[in-house]
């Protein structure tokens, strides 16, 4: 991405952490009428979650995970009362089930 495109739709969004980055990138690249390719031939490394594996336990990454997608959806997507009901409904029974299982396997 130019740097000159990222300084038109305001850099990142500091409200989110972990998550959801490249939707709200995404998004605002639309809104301002660009277009995004996706170029398939280019091949990157990404150590997925290494460092953050190692000092945010599953549950506190799915709590960041449900925070930056009901954000997301209610900034962005302008998700009405309902939707981000059920977001936060559905993040909560996330948390449940991961604790769960949690149980089970100790």
């Amino acid at each position: 991405m130019k740097a000159s495109t990222l300084e038109e739709i305001n850099y990142f969004d500091e409200n989110l952490f972990l998550y959801y980055e490249e939707n709200v990138l995404s998004k605002k690249i639309q809104m301002i009428n660009k277009k995004i390719i996706v170029v398939n031939k280019i091949e990157v490394i990404h150590n997925h979650s290494v460092s953050i594996d190692k000092n945010v336990n599953k549950i506190r990454k799915l709590k960041l995970q449900k925070k930056s997608q009901l954000y997301f959806q209610k900034v962005y997507n302008h998700a009405n009362f309902l939707e981000r009901l059920l977001l936060r409904l559905t993040a909560f029974l996330s948390r449940c089930i991961l604790r769960i299982v949690y149980l089970i396997k100790k």
